[in-house]
């Protein structure tokens, strides 16, 4: 039986294959495949963002990023991306 330490990194590190796996999708383009992670975006709440961003996301995927603080590597995942944007209403910029 695993701990939960070894399975948080299982699951850490399919977030981070998938994230690699989404490094040349345009998430604006409405000529990109939905990918099978992917979120949708809801433009209604992303309204906030229209008189600063040209262009709304289509969906959100998950994205590999690394720790300004502490250089750590980690996912920033398509559904806390929905709840930034649409239910915090942060800017996109």
């Amino acid at each position: 039986m695993k701990s939960g330490k070894q399975r948080r990194l299982e699951i850490k590190q399919k977030r981070r294959e998938k994230a690699r796996q989404n490094k040349g999708i345009d998430v604006y383009s409405a000529q990109t495949k939905l990918p099978r992670h992917a979120v949708k975006a809801n433009h209604a709440a992303l309204l906030h963002n229209s008189a600063y961003w040209r262009e709304l996301p289509l969906f959100y995927i998950d994205r590999e990023f690394v720790c300004r603080d502490c250089g750590s590597h980690e996912i920033w995942t398509a559904k806390q991306q929905k709840w930034w944007y649409e239910t915090v209403k942060a800017y996109l910029e």
